[in-house]
Formats: structure tokens, sequence, C-alpha cells
């Protein structure tokens, strides 16, 4: 008994365990993000914004950075997910220092992203900007073009 109750905070301390919930928290918030979530969710905000600017994040580290959330939808019904706040920055050159931070908040559901806000709760699209589609017109090349009769 006095082996557990030794290996139980230990565990805690070295990240082996985790206090992210019960079953029953898991049942009505799901799976709280990894970090490679967190991380496909960086990637993916960065792809929204202009290929010219560069992008910074800071956080106050996972376990102050992921909490439980209970929101309501546009629809007025009350949801359970998992939030994540953070900071970004862009900035036009690589040398550049960040010149002012921005509050982000992003709701997860399974470890996946399902909003993201600004600070003032305005939200985000995560989707990446679609690049002007070309029609592809085909060139003739020697061996399609055929001599004529």
């Amino acid at each position: 008994m006095k082996k557990i109750l030794f290996l139980v905070p230990v565990a805690l301390l070295a990240g082996c365990a985790s206090t992210a919930g019960s079953q029953g928290d898991s049942a009505r918030y799901g799976t709280a993000p990894s970090e490679h979530d967190l991380y496909e969710l960086m990637t993916q905000y960065r792809d929204t914004l202009p290929a010219t600017r560069y992008v910074s994040y800071r956080d106050k580290g996972y376990q102050e950075s992921v909490k439980k959330i209970s929101y309501t939808d546009a629809q007025g019904q009350p949801k359970y997910g998992w939030e994540y706040d953070f900071e970004v920055a862009a900035y036009d050159a690589v040398d550049q220092d960040p010149i002012g931070w921005s509050a982000r908040r992003a709701i997860f559901l399974n470890g996946r992203p399902i909003r993201m806000e600004d600070g003032a709760g305005n939200p985000i699209p995560l989707r990446p900007q679609a690049a002007p589609t070309q029609a592809i017109v085909p060139t003739p090349t020697p061996a399609t073009i055929r001599p004529g009769r």
C-alpha cells in the first residue's frame, strides 16, 4: 500500500498519469487533445495566413492551457469539449521580433478542433485559403499529333 501511495504522485509528476478526468468526463467532454493535436492545429492555422507571413505561438504549458469547457453553440444548445488558450503573433520578416500578441482559443472534441476564436470570441476559419484554380489546357505533343492524310 505504501508503494502505491508513493507511485501515484511520482507518476503524476513524471507525466505518466493524467488528472484530465474520469470516465464520465470522457463521455461528456470527449478525449482531451494531445500535444500532437495542438501542433496540427497550429499548422492548420498557419496555413490560413498569407504565404508571406511568419507566425509565432506561445502558451502557458499544456496543464494550464488545456481545460474542460462548456459553451453554447449557434443554436443555443449546450456543448462540451476542451479549450486550448494560446497567443499568436504574425510578422513579415524572419529576423523581426513579434510586435503584438493576440489571444486565441480553440475548442476540441475528441482531439479534433471544432472551433477557433479570437480574444473577443469572433470565429476564425480553420481551413486554408484555397488557391485560385486555373483551367488546364492540354497542349499537343508529337505523340498525339497525327499526320494528315
